[in-house]
This record gives structure tokens, sequence and C-alpha cells, in this order.
């Protein structure tokens, strides 16, 4: 390689097309350092015929791994210094993998079966330490200036850290088609923070805004939640995967990639049509709950990034549903809604559960959250969009995500123990919804998404695409050498 810095993109099986075409971008002025897997070799040899960019293949760098350095060592010991090192245990690390974590998923009790999450303990160990050794090796060899990827893997993050390198993800703001830099797992950047903070001591109660800015609805879970639940849709998705899905059963690929069965998503599809009646037969609309004082509380997508993640000390939605539960005063209700896309990892006995509990009750599907958060006292969430939406409709927020940018608000409360949900539940609903607190939240938020963020329509729709999208990757590289100075 020249003299010229190095850049690491680490390219998996999403937005493929669009971090191509940064890397083709950013080679001019960088040494690109392209890291992936062999399912995307052929398409990186074909997109760069003149273009020196060098590829670290991550599946064949695995086998080496295990042959040469995993074969005959003490994989406990190893272990144990990867642990000191980092300063995480490699248990929580395997609660971020869907798979070798999977025993922590506790509310996806029909989430497909998944071979690796009946590893033993040893090879579950032996699939992190890969991690490590892989993502150390690029690191220590090309020494980047920045790494790119499009999530924060765990390991990497840790790695990053230690080094004092730049490791950047895209995510997204969570209003309009907005989207930001998150420099760590957990989503966050330091100049929306930073933002946010001198926001809220800049506004002060007498100059905030009276009528509140027009929210423009978050473009990814517009199009996340873009779902259709009836039996004859559900019975097209059956027809239309399968020919794809006996073809990888043919030609060994679920034997080889170890990963969910042969039509093993099949009844989750079916069940999602099943439960979604279910919603729609207990289901509560909010004309039927007038009487009482009400606490929304959405379900999050799970297994998800945004939940496995970004919070990974608390994610247990039954255990936050019951805090909730106990510490609510006579007459206020617990309103419980589905996420589109995860009425099919659920079982009845599971919604059963919250039906049982006198204080809570199912939201019907076919009524916006929207309308829930306009009729409710308090939100809860973990890490989800309604929280960023509450702060807009001017609620207060129960928060359970250590991490999210919306604790940095005064009209929202961070709670981690039973303790601390009922204090803050105390306290919010004492709240009125003319007090100065929720529009002084609003404001500071709404200014530091803005600021911290750039606009790109139709970006989260080529998370599938493998072909080039220049157009895009071209405001990307813009965005970061004015952000990080490039």
């Amino acid at each position: 390689m020249n003299n010229k810095p190095n850049v690491v993109i680490y390219i998996s099986s999403i937005f493929v097309g669009l971090w191509l075409s940064v890397s083709k971008l950013l080679s001019t002025e960088y040494n690109v350092v392209i890291a992936t897997g062999t399912f995307n070799k052929g398409l990186i040899k074909n997109n760069f015929p003149n273009i020196s960019v060098s590829v670290e293949n991550k599946d064949e760098m695995y086998k080496k791994i295990v042959q040469e350095e995993l074969s005959q060592v003490d994989l406990m010991l190893k272990a144990r210094k990867f642990e000191e090192k980092y300063n995480e245990t490699l248990a929580m690390i395997m609660s971020h993998d869907r798979a070798l974590g999977k025993g922590y998923i506790f509310n996806t009790d029909r989430h497909p079966y998944h071979p690796k999450a009946y590893w033993c303990y040893e090879l579950k160990i032996k699939e992190i330490l890969k991690e490590f050794i892989y993502w150390e090796y690029i690191v220590e060899k090309y020494s980047p200036v920045l790494l790119l990827a499009p999530d924060h893997n765990k390991v990497l993050s840790l790695i990053a850290k230690k080094k004092g390198i730049t490791f950047l993800s895209l995510s997204g703001m969570r209003f309009g088609h907005r989207w930001f830099w998150a420099e760590n797992e957990y989503e966050e950047n330091s100049a929306y923070i930073k933002r946010v903070r001198g926001h809220i001591k800049s506004i002060s109660n007498a100059n905030v805004t009276e009528t509140p800015k027009e929210y423009k609805y978050d473009n990814i879970s517009a199009y996340n939640n873009q779902k259709s639940y009836g039996y004859y849709h559900s019975i097209r998705i059956l027809l239309s995967r399968f020919p794809g899905d006996l073809y990888r059963f043919l030609t060994g690929y679920y034997v080889k990639n170890k990963g969910y069965r042969f039509l093993g998503w099949y009844p989750a599809i079916i069940r999602g049509s099943y439960n979604y009646n279910y919603f729609k037969k207990y289901g509560k609309r909010p004309d039927e709950v007038r009487n009482y004082k009400l606490v929304f509380f959405p379900l999050q997508l799970e297994p998800e990034i945004s939940l496995l993640y970004r919070s990974p000390e608390l994610n247990n939605s039954m255990e936050i549903i019951s805090w909730i539960s106990k510490s609510l005063p006579s007459g206020t209700m617990l309103v419980v809604k589905e996420q589109p896309h995860a009425y099919c990892v659920r079982s009845q006995r599971y919604y059963d559960n919250f039906r049982k509990i006198s204080n809570v009750v199912l939201a019907s599907p076919e009524v916006h959250s929207w309308e829930w958060i306009k009729q409710s006292r308090i939100i809860a969430t973990i890490t989800g969009s309604v929280g960023i939406e509450a702060v807009q409709f001017e609620r207060p927020v129960l928060s359970f995500g250590k991490y999210t940018i919306i604790n940095y608000l005064p009209s929202v409360r961070y709670v981690n123990t039973y303790e601390s949900v009922k204090k803050a539940v105390k306290e919010l609903l004492t709240l009125t919804p003319d007090d100065v607190t929720f529009k002084k939240s609003r404001e500071a938020l709404c200014h530091a998404q803005k600021e911290s963020s750039f606009e790109i329509i139709g970006l989260e729709k080529l998370s599938l695409s493998r072909k080039l999208h220049m157009d895009v990757a071209s405001q990307l590289v813009a965005s970061l050498k004015e952000q990080y100075n490039l």
C-alpha cells in the first residue's frame, strides 16, 4: 500500500451496493480495505476491476483461525484474557447475537429454531474468540483511521474503543428521512448529545415555542410498519418463498451456514395472521378505556439490534410490564400494543399473560400508536421510536433504555428497577398537559435532531440492493468529511 491513510469498511448482507459505492468514492483518497464474506467476493471483484482495494475474506480467515489458533489452546483461559483486556464478559457479547444468545430472548417464545442456540458452551466461546482474533488482525494490520459498517458489531466496537479508532455506522434519526452517524453500539453520537444538553440549558421557560412544529413520521418506522396479516397474504408469501428455500435446501445452504432450518419460518408466517386476529378480537380502542388514565407501552420487534445492542442490560418486556402494572394507582390502565412484525414470533399464551393482569389491556392493531400517545398520560419504551414521538407530542416518558437520547430531556425519566418505576410513575402522573417542561423538551430535541443529521429520502429501501448507488454514497461521503474532517 502507498502512504494514503487506511479506511476499513465491513460489508455484510445489508446495504451491500451502498457500501460498495462508498468504498469506490473513498478509494480516491484512502486505501480502502473491505472486510466481507465469500458471498460478496465476486460482486466486489466485478465493481473494482481497475481500482486497488484490499479484500479480507472473513469466512476464509475464520477457518484459518480455528485451525491455527484455537485448535490446541485452553479456550477458557484465552476467553478470560480477552475479557480482562476489553473489560467485557463473553456472555454479555453472546447476548447481542440472536443465535448464540437466544436463551436471553425471553419474549419471543415462537421465534424459529436456530442450531447455534443449542451449541455447547465451548463452541459458543470459540465463535466469539474467532470474532476477536479476526478483528484484532484487521485493526493491527491496517491501523485504520476510520471503520465503517452497516451496524456496530459488538466485538469490533470494543476493539475500536480500545484503540481509539473512529467507528461509524448509519442510523435513522427517527424524524422524517433524516440520518446520522452512530459512534458506538448504543447508537450514541457525541455531537447529538452535546446539542440536546445545550438546548435544554439555553431554552428558558419563557421563550419556548407555543405552537408545536409539525412532527415528520419516522421513515424507518413507516417502512417497517408496512405489513399485511391476512391469511391470503401469508399464503402468497409462503408460495413466493418456497422456490428459493427449496434451492437453498438442495444446494446445502442451510447445513453450510448453520442458520435457520429449511421451512423454519413458515409456521411463524402463518402464526402472524392468527395472532393478528387474536389482537383484533381482544384488543381495545381508546374509546373503550376512556374512563381510565392510560399508560402506553408498545412492544418492540424482537430479536433485533434495537434491543439486543441498544439496551443489553434490560430488554425483558414481560418484566417491564409487570413493574409498570404494579406501580399504577387505581383507575390507571396499561395499554400494550404489539409491533406489526412481531405477531409471528410470540405465542398466544404469551399474550394471555397480559390479559390475566387486572390493569393491563391489549391495544387494537387497527389503531395507530399516535392515537394512543395522544390519549395517554405516560408513554413507556425501551429503545423504540415511540419515545421520540411522545416527546414530540408533549407527553412524559418512562425510558428503560440506558443509552437513549431522550434520557437527557426533563420530561423523561430513566428507570431500571421496580422502585425507580414506581417513583417515576408517581412524579409523571402529577404533571399537567400544559407544563412547560414538555415544550422545552420538544424544542431541544427537535433542534438537536435537525442539527445532527442529514436528509436522504428512500435510503432505507436500499437495504437489500446489491447495485451501486453513487448518488446516495456521495451524500454520505460528504457528511463524513464535514463532520469528521476526513
